[in-house]
């Protein structure tokens, strides 16, 4: 029935042979790996990782560090097993089992990454290119961020009033909120400066209107003082008159 364990306490009664007893070695002690192999997707090894079996592994500890190859116009979204049906992805938290090899999974690169350009080219009047400013057509960039700090050529006489489209009918504003969804060519517009014979012409009847009020006013006063002055003189005359005549009535009766 196999060797019966000796009691270490037992008091030994006569001539005893005994013999060494093993056992299996416990599981703990399995040296048993798993391992995961790592392609790219031309099926080239990257890397094998492994871990005892023992240990209950999840896949992400295997996959930590692992870099997959770069591919244009493409981004990484992981690991999967091959299939007809292309591959599955591998759950990061899953318990590597056995021997696995897995492959990198890719996804198209989103539009947000587009780099396509849109440009405003602005122009003189003589149709002469001033500066061309670009942005990224995802980043929906409006009129007046591409315009900040273009400065527009002086034109003697006239008033920078801002950008717009050539058309035949004269150049059309182009509106500073309005989102640059092309390539555009714009150029400069003004108005006429107003002038100084206008600013004068504004000013003369005011101010002759005063001057004539107050040449009026004068006259007014002129007038009434002398007046008053005529007014004395006359009464003056005709005392005068009447003391002459008493003069000669008192002759006379003398």
């Amino acid at each position: 029935d196999g060797n019966v364990p000796v009691d270490p306490n037992a008091e030994v009664t006569g001539n005893w042979a005994v013999y060494p007893m093993y056992k299996n070695t416990p599981t703990s002690e399995d040296k048993t790996l798993n391992t995961v192999s790592f392609y790219n997707t031309k099926n080239e090894l990257i890397q094998t990782v492994g871990y005892y079996a023992k240990d209950h592994v999840k896949f992400s500890t295997y996959a930590a560090g692992i870099q997959a190859p770069a591919v244009e116009g493409k981004i990484f979204t992981g690991w999967g097993f091959a299939s007809n049906d292309g591959n599955v992805p591998v759950d990061p938290n899953a318990e590597v089992t056995g021997n696995w090899a897995v492959y990198p999974m890719y996804k198209d690169t989103p539009t947000s990454e587009d780099k396509t350009l849109n440009t405003v080219s602005f122009y003189n009047t003589k149709n002469e290119l001033i500066q061309t400013v670009g942005y990224y057509a995802k980043d929906h960039v409006k009129f007046s961020t591409y315009a900040a700090g273009i400065q527009a050529p002086a034109v003697e006489g006239k008033i920078f009033t801002g950008w717009g489209f050539a058309s035949n009918d004269g150049n059309v504003p182009v509106d500073p909120d309005m989102v640059v969804t092309g390539d555009w060519a714009v150029y400069a517009m003004y108005k006429d400066a107003p002038t100084d014979d206008s600013k004068k012409d504004d000013s003369k009847p005011a101010d002759t209107t005063k001057k004539n009020d107050t040449k009026g006013n004068t006259k007014k006063a002129v007038l009434g003082n002398t007046g008053a002055t005529v007014g004395g003189v006359a009464v003056f005359a005709v005392i005068a008159l009447l003391g002459f005549a008493g003069i000669t009535v008192l002759r006379k009766r003398a």
